[in-house]
């Protein structure tokens, strides 16, 4: 999961792969599910979106067959990145609509600053953005009430990427150097890069 968290494709691909052959050696179906769902978002995001949600459903179907109901919105919101790779915009916010909806019969709030963000990403790919503008702004509020300091990075970079597309750089520079000046490591990391081009003049 922290490869794909951090976004690595083909990290993530490898991984999962790895996974999927001990669990065919010594089957665990909650392991074998997650596998299938994460090597399938490492397909879809390569590219193959048929065959990335594919597999994400089987691996979905496998994960909710065991009984368990935790992470079931992290594998919804999965699915949501994929489709919208393939910009199948309502399904993919079909999958978030779920996401949330499961977040709150679960109370399962460690990834619903991570949702919103998401979310904010597909309605601004969409052309939404008032509606992105509003999933960021309560990532926001969720990621700084949880003190998730990466969370918190990755919807502000959505909120300047809407500013700058308005062409606002200031505001987006605003919004991002307090954020960004609280990381003191891992200044190599996929987000940290993002947000300092909104912080070069």
């Amino acid at each position: 999961m922290l490869r794909q968290f951090m976004g690595d494709v083909p990290g993530t691909r490898r991984q999962t792969e790895t996974l999927i052959e001990i669990c065919s050696r010594q089957p665990v179906p909650l392991w074998s599910g997650l596998a299938f769902c994460l090597q399938g978002w490492a397909i879809g995001m390569n590219g193959d979106i048929e065959a990335g949600l594919a597999r994400l459903r089987q691996g979905y179907d496998g994960f909710a067959a065991t009984g368990a109901r935790l992470m079931l919105p992290y594998h919804n919101a999965l699915m949501a990145e994929v489709h919208a790779a393939g910009a199948e915009f309502d399904a993919a916010l079909g999958r978030l609509a779920e996401a949330d909806r499961l977040i709150g019969a679960n109370d399962e709030g460690w990834f619903a600053a991570e949702l919103d963000r998401i979310h904010g990403d597909v309605l601004r790919q969409a052309g939404r953005p008032a509606e992105a503008e509003t999933a960021y702004h309560r990532g926001l509020v969720r990621a700084r009430e949880q003190e998730g300091l990466v969370a918190e990075l990755r919807c502000a970079v959505g909120l300047a990427e809407l500013s700058r597309q308005k062409g606002d750089d200031a505001a987006a520079r605003d919004l991002i150097q307090p954020i960004y000046g609280q990381f003191n490591q891992a200044l190599d990391s996929r987000e940290l890069l993002h947000a300092r081009t909104f912080l070069t003049p």
